[in-house]
């Protein structure tokens, strides 16, 4: 029987470290694989952290309502808020501009018809010559009730005299002042409703942006009829959290 070659004898053992250095190279792959996968995780996580913090969404929403709900990417919400800040902000600029159009007018009637030769009166003056004819009814007014410190509120100076010609042009007079009064008040109205809107948005954005199982919980706001105590109809702004 003849003997083996020295090659064949080591063929077992070159089979084997065949083998495993395969396995090696095998291994190495899939190890290169999951690092490409942890490092891919990790750009991921990342990225997420780039995101607007919620502090920053809340604090623009008082700067400006909407602007928050931009911010975290709500532009349905932002329309809703910028559509209310800019009616309110319309809405107060043409109801002052109203307002001091018709007491300018008031003023107007009050010089051609009562002769008043003064602009500079207080808010006090502008409402005493509308309930009484002249200065001295309304001085001796004051002397009749025994008004306290009756000197301060005495009409003694030349310009601030005045006596009407007749009831109807103290009736306009009267009628003008009030309405410039009424869009005052209405003008104040539109400043609370930018209050609102503010405080609003702010709850409506911290509501989104907040880390509890609410994330998805935002602000319901809804106008909706009502009848009051007397039976007048109206409208109120219905808030649900």
């Amino acid at each position: 029987m003849r003997g083996r070659h020295p090659l064949q004898k080591g063929k077992p053992f070159i089979m084997a470290c065949a083998a495993f250095l395969a396995g090696a190279v095998v291994c190495g792959a899939q190890i290169a694989v999951e690092d490409s996968v942890v490092t891919d995780s990790i750009d991921i996580f990342a990225a997420k952290e780039t995101t607007k913090p919620g502090a920053l969404a809340r604090l623009s929403s008082i700067v400006l309502p909407g602007l928050g709900h931009e911010l975290i990417g709500r532009a349905d919400r932002a329309a809703i808020f910028f559509a209310l800040e800019a009616s309110c902000i319309a809405g107060m600029a043409w109801s002052e501009r109203s307002s001091r159009v018709l007491f300018d007018n008031a003023r107007t009637v009050a010089a051609a018809h009562a002769g008043v030769r003064s602009n500079e009166g207080g808010d006090n003056f502008w409402h005493t010559i509308g309930l009484y004819q002249d200065a001295d009814e309304y001085n001796r007014y004051l002397e009749y009730n025994r008004t306290a410190d009756i000197s301060r509120h005495k009409f003694v100076a030349d310009s601030v005299q005045w006596r009407w010609d007749d009831a109807s042009s103290r009736k306009e007079y009267n009628n003008l002042r009030t309405a410039a009064d009424r869009f005052h008040l209405a003008a104040t109205f539109f400043i609370a409703a930018m209050v609102v809107d503010r405080v609003a948005a702010f709850l409506d954005t911290r509501a989104l942006t907040r880390d509890t199982g609410l994330r998805g919980a935002s602000l319901d706001m809804r106008i909706v009829p009502f009848v009051a105590a007397r039976g007048n109809p109206g409208l109120a702004l219905a808030v649900n959290f």
